[in-house]
């Protein structure tokens, strides 16, 4: 229990040593039970450092034992969390199959009975995820709704701000930051501002004061959600944080500044080998220079970012991109 506790507290180098202890532990005493608890631990801490590998064989190692003991809330839980690996991956038709497969076996496996599992909730939120990124808005929008509704019941905090900060984030493309900040604003405020989790929302935060020009309070929150990815090695968060920063800098006219924090986010994107956060702060970058006399830079950011879109899927962001391409100048 000490592993996961430390792992909210965002220690997440101290929490996967106990882990790791735990899992050799419970190897030597051949605790099943035990070693999956570890594995899946593993694999969900290293996930927020960026560590996909790591991420990949504690998931999949947790999934042979779930399958092996027979633990049918474990096994969807199990595959869906592969599938959210193999979409920062960049795999997105087997994070797709992954995520479809653990939403059928989470029906099934529930079916009759008088609750949900727990994990259920995170299981529908990956594949709104998805379906989000591939541009199906409105059945993306029905799998948040579902997860948060889920976590809400259960309760399951961590998973209810997961499926409401995904919620926001549809809230803001479609141009209704109001809403978004009233979804955030309660859980921030409610939350301990230490725990892992409360990190994922601040971008999301700050993109919302933005689109309503509130400036000033969205560099606050967004230089405060960096310092404090950097502090708990949270680079998935970092990486969303850089990009709304360079977002904020761009259009408080700071352009030297936006420039660095711009090629910080790729770079970190790069790093981890996260091919959808990459495009998107390429994306962004693009859109700085879109509309200046010199647009030579904008046309080559937004040309790499329709590249990676493309690549992925992503209907959306890849129409968005070719549109500001085509903008006459």
């Amino acid at each position: 229990m000490r592993g996961p506790a430390l792992g909210l507290m965002g220690r997440l180098e101290e929490a996967r040593r106990v882990l790791e202890e735990r899992l050799s532990l419970a190897e030597a005493a051949n605790d099943y039970w035990g070693q999956l608890s570890a594995a899946h631990y593993l694999g969900k801490l290293s996930m927020p450092q960026g560590d996909f590998d790591a991420a990949l064989h504690y998931h999949g190692r947790a999934l042979e034992l779930a399958e092996r003991l027979g633990a049918r809330s474990r096994i969807s839980a199990e595959t869906s969390n592969l599938s959210e690996v193999l979409f920062y991956l960049g795999d997105w038709a087997r994070a797709r199959s992954h995520a479809e497969r653990a939403v059928e076996q989470a029906r099934w496996a529930s079916s009759g009975l008088s609750a949900s599992y727990f994990q259920y909730a995170d299981v529908f939120r990956r594949l709104g995820m998805i379906r989000a990124a591939i541009g199906e808005r409105e059945d993306a929008v029905a799998c948040f709704e579902e997860s948060v509704a889920l976590a809400e019941r259960i309760p399951y905090p961590e998973a209810e701000r997961s499926g409401q900060y995904s919620l926001a984030e549809q809230e803001l493309l479609q141009g209704k930051p109001g809403t978004a900040l009233a979804r955030l604003e309660p859980l921030v405020e409610r939350s301990d501002p230490e725990e892992l989790g409360i990190v994922r929302l601040l971008p999301y935060l700050a993109w919302a004061y933005l689109e309503l020009g509130d400036g000033d309070r969205a560099e606050e929150v967004v230089l405060e959600g960096i310092e404090r990815a950097r502090a708990q090695g949270h680079r998935l968060a970092l990486v969303e944080l850089l990009r709304v920063r360079g977002m904020v800098l761009a259009r408080r006219r700071r352009w030297d500044v936006a420039e660095r924090v711009f090629q910080e986010a790729v770079s970190v994107a790069r790093s981890i080998r996260y091919p959808y956060a990459e495009a998107r702060a390429l994306y962004e970058w693009g859109l700085m220079y879109a509309g200046k006399p010199d647009s030579r830079q904008a046309r080559e950011r937004l040309e790499e970012a329709s590249e990676i879109f493309r690549g992925l899927g992503s209907r959306l962001y890849s129409d968005l991109a070719q549109k500001v391409i085509s903008w006459p100048g």
